[in-house]
Formats: C-alpha cells, sequence, structure tokens
C-alpha cells in the first residue's frame, strides 16, 4: 500500500502524532522487511542479486596483473613439474623450467621452455613476440625462428585455399574478441527493460511460492526464506517466442548483435542489419514448430537480505546451484550426459603405411545416460583469489575427475607470484593413478631486461612471404623432426610417448 495513502486513511480516525508516529514504523517495515509485498515481487527483488554469478569466473587479480605487465618491463621465471603416481609410489616425473622477459620499450616478449634431467638442460624451445610476428624456435631442429604476421591475414588464408576467407580478420586481436562478452551499462539496462517484462508477463501469480528451509554451506547451517518460482514447458516456449518477435522491432538491439557478429568476422549476413532481421525471422519459424518439454524450476535461498544460494532445475535433467557466502562463490552444474560404447568392425586398408579407417563401419553396443558435474570454486582474500574448477565425467565415480587449480595473487613489492595446478585422477583397473601438473610462476618488475631480438623475414621464417606448397612442405618436415627430438630427450627420462 502506498504510504500517502496509509497517511490519509489513517489521518481520518487518529490523532496526527499517532499519524506521524505510524507512518515512521510503516516505512521502516517497507524498507527493511518483506511484510508487504507478494511472492513474485519477492522473487524478483532477490533475482536481482544472481548478477553475482557472471563475477565467478572473473579472476579481479588477472585484471590487475594484466594492466602491470602492460605497463612495465619484467622478467618471469616459472618451474612446472609433472608426476604420475600409481597408488603411493610415484613412477614418473618431469621438470620443465620457463622464463619470460617483456621490455615495454620495444613492447617486444621473448619466452622459453627447457625440459631438464637434474641439472642438464635436455630440450629447449623459445618464443618472440616481437611488432605483430610471432614465432617459435627449437635449435635441435633449426637455428632460425619460425612464425606468422598478424597482418593480412585474408590473403594467408587464400594462399592456403581457405575456401570461406569471409570469417577471417586481416589482423586477429584478442582484446577484441573478448570484448563481445561485455555490454555497457546502458546496454545491459536496455536489454533488462526490455526482455526481462516478457518473462514476467508469461508467469502467473500462482507459480510464484514462499517457503523456509535450513540449507547447509560450507558446513554452516543456514535458516532461510524460499522464493521459488515454477516455469513450465508452455512459459518457456512463449517467452523465446514473444523475446524473438520483440527482437524483430527491437533496432538497438540488433545493432548491438551486428558489431558484436563484426567482430568476430561473421560475414554480411549477420552484420547487415537487415539480414540479420531476415535470420530473427527463420528463428521465430524454428520456435513455432519447437516442442519444449520440460519445465524449469527455480529456487532463490536468502539469508538476512542476502541471496546465499540460488538453484535451477530443468525437470530432472539438468541442475544448477550457485552458492555465495562471504568471500567464497561456488557454481556446481549437474547434469545429463550420453556415454556410448562404440563397437564395430573397423575397415583399414595399408597402402605405403597410409592406413584408412572407414567410420561408417562402427556401431553404437551401448548407449546410457549418466550424471555428469561441474564445479567451479571461488575464494577470495585480499592477497590472492583462487578459482577451483572440478569435471566429473560421471557422478556415480567420483574418484574419477580432473580439477584445475588457478591461485593468482596481488602485486606486492612490484612482485607477482601464481600457481597453477592440474591433476587428473583416473581408475586403471583395479588401481588408482593420478596424474598432477603443478606450475609456480614470479613475475618481477625490471627496470631494464636483456635485449631481445628484433624478428625480420631475414632472420625468420614468416609464413606469408611464403607460397602455400613451399611453407606446408618445410613445416612438415620441421614437425617431423621436433617430435623425433622430443622423443628422443623424454625417452631419457622415462617418458615414452609412442607407448
Amino acid at each position: 500500500m502506498n504510504i500517502k495513502l496509509k497517511r490519509r486513511v489513517l489521518a481520518i480516525s487518529v490523532p496526527i502524532l499517532i499519524l506521524v508516529i505510524g507512518a515512521i514504523i510503516l516505512a521502516i517495515l517497507y524498507l527493511t522487511t518483506d511484510i508487504f509485498t507478494s511472492n513474485n515481487e519477492l522473487f524478483w527483488k532477490y533475482f536481482s542479486q544472481s548478477s553475482e554469478i557472471l563475477e565467478l569466473l572473473i579472476n579481479d587479480k588477472s585484471q590487475v596483473q594484466s594492466a602491470f605487465k602492460s605497463a612495465n618491463s619484467y622478467n618471469t621465471n616459472g618451474d612446472l613439474q609433472l608426476s604420475i603416481n600409481q597408488g603411493q609410489t610415484s613412477i614418473k616425473q618431469m621438470n620443465v623450467k620457463t622464463s619470460v622477459r617483456h621490455d615495454a620499450n620495444t613492447n617486444r616478449t621473448y619466452a622459453d621452455a627447457i625440459l631438464k634431467n637434474g641439472d642438464i638442460d635436455l630440450f629447449k624451445v623459445s618464443y618472440i613476440n616481437s611488432e605483430d610476428i610471432y614465432a617459435i624456435k627449437c635449435d635441435d631442429v633449426l637455428k632460425n625462428y619460425i612464425g606468422v604476421q598478424n597482418s593480412n591475414l585474408k590473403e594467408l588464408a587464400s594462399k592456403y585455399g581457405i575456401i570461406s576467407i569471409d570469417n577471417v580478420p586481416d589482423k586477429f586481436n584478442i582484446n577484441e574478441y573478448l570484448s563481445v562478452l561485455q555490454n555497457t551499462n546502458e546496454q545491459n539496462q536496455h536489454l533488462i527493460q526490455t526482455y526481462l517484462p516478457i518473462i514476467k508477463n508469461n508467469i502467473t501469480s500462482e507459480q510464484y511460492s514462499k517457503m523456509v528451509q535450513n540449507i547447509q554451506i560450507n558446513g554452516t547451517t543456514f535458516k532461510t526464506n524460499v522464493y521459488a518460482v515454477m516455469i513450465t514447458a508452455q512459459n518457456v516456449k512463449q517467452i523465446l517466442m514473444d523475446s524473438v518477435n520483440k527482437l524483430k522491432n527491437d533496432t538497438e538491439t540488433l545493432v548491438l548483435l551486428s558489431n558484436k557478429f563484426a567482430t568476430l568476422n561473421m560475414g554480411i549476413d549477420y552484420t547487415d542489419i537487415t539480414n540479420l532481421s531476415l535470420k530473427v525471422n527463420e528463428l521465430a519459424e524454428k520456435l513455432e514448430n519447437m516442442e519444449w518439454e520440460d519445465d524449469i524450476y527455480v529456487y532463490l535461498y536468502e539469508y538476512n537480505n542476502d541471496v546465499i544460494r540460488i538453484e535451477a532445475r530443468v525437470s530432472d535433467k539438468v541442475d544448477i546451484i550457485f552458492d555465495n557466502t562471504e568471500n567464497k562463490q561456488k557454481l556446481t552444474l549437474t547434469f545429463d550426459a550420453i556415454n556410448n560404447t562404440m563397437t564395430g568392425n573397423y575397415l583399414t586398408n595399408n597402402n605405403d603405411n597410409n592406413e584408412t579407417i572407414d567410420l561408417d563401419n562402427r556401431a553404437v553396443d551401448n548407449q546410457e545416460v549418466i550424471k555428469s558435474q561441474v564445479s567451479i570454486n571461488k575464494n577470495t582474500s585480499q592477497n590472492a583469489t583462487e578459482n577451483i574448477v572440478t569435471i566429473t565425467p560421471d557422478v556415480s565415480k567420483p574418484d574419477e575427475d580432473i580439477t584445475i587449480t588457478i591461485n593468482m595473487s596481488s602485486i606486492q613489492n612490484n612482485s607477482i607470484n601464481n600457481i597453477y595446478t592440474l591433476t587428473y585422477n583416473y581408475i586403471e583397473g583395479n588401481t588408482s593413478k593420478n596424474a598432477t601438473i603443478n606450475f609456480n610462476v614470479n613475475t618481477t618488475k625490471a627496470d631494464q631486461v636483456e635485449e631481445i631480438t628484433e624478428l625480420t623475414s631475414s632472420n625468420a621464417v614468416i609464413a606469408n612471404n611464403y607460397n602455400s606448397e613451399q611453407f606446408t612442405k618445410f613445416i612438415t618436415e620441421w614437425e617431423r623432426l621436433f617430435e623425433a627430438k622430443l622423443q628422443e630427450k623424454l625417452k631419457m627420462i622415462g617418458f615414452d610417448l609412442e607407448t
């Protein structure tokens, strides 16, 4: 009820003093509690906090570090260790030393990786970025750098017979591609104001509910208010159809999309507004014939006016849970996946050592639906931000998973220390095994770094300067020698890529 209206009602039967006191009390209650708010209003009030999910994959230290590296010359030293364990016994170990130096004055970067056997250097690969040339070198194969010039890429693609060169940019710029994922505040506001009402208008008040439930997060029990909505399969289809029909006449969003498609070099069918409108019409026609069978359930768990958990379920096929407490965030995605067992006779023909495999002769021996899971954790502190991604292909086999951990530090005394870890746990026969890669990297600001060679056509083999036949023949032989040399060195420390 509007505050002014309440004042008018109260003024009829109570003194002015009681009216003022009562109005103040009611205003406080309205602004600090949900006592006068309907279930659907409460749901959307707390749903606005879900934008924090988008921040889950963003490592705030990464942005700070990138700015630090762009502004300074620096030296980086890294230590990469690979270990493969069977049970409690380590059976294989590998050590690679890395280094990077960047000269802010010339904007050149040098990097190398050296395979070690104790204190002995076994195998070295180096890299240089000089102006728009990116190249690598392996002295065991060739003394020259080999690379590509990041310009006139359409012409280069044409040389190599790539038919659809319209999607090839003249120059590749990673920052431009990343910008596709970003919108301005004004653009986001337009999208919300235009399309959120479509969702709301397709859901009735009876589809919202509220309940109280105890949940556990990180070992702590919270008594939460749960605000829920059930979106039927028919709702979903109608929301999609209404959104696409709205998009037909939404010039602002069409321009936004066409600009992003242009950045991705997607061609005139998507970058021209008229053509893009035709694509939207085609999508609308497809939606008319689409059959959506699954209801969607969304639950918001509120504790002390903060949403500490968001859960979304698509029937029993997909379950998404986002937990957000203090400096810890976790997103868990559990979904149905198809596990195929392929059998059948492979028809092979050996002719001059070239083996042909007839894939059409395969058959699916067994197909089963399994539950797979991906979880993403983010832990933030003043000095470091840690992202942990765990992939479990089959949740019925929890001992088999892949975990990637990225721990990035803040800048302290002009120095950065990052730790990257990848662990692969698997079962082979009846034996539990795991492979672990640890990569510790330290970066320090430098007033001056060792000179980095300028790459030119005279000291580097640049793909852009050769026709496809010349360079393809050359790089194929280079790759063959590189693989042979690497295999030879790895065998010396107990790794055999051929087994």
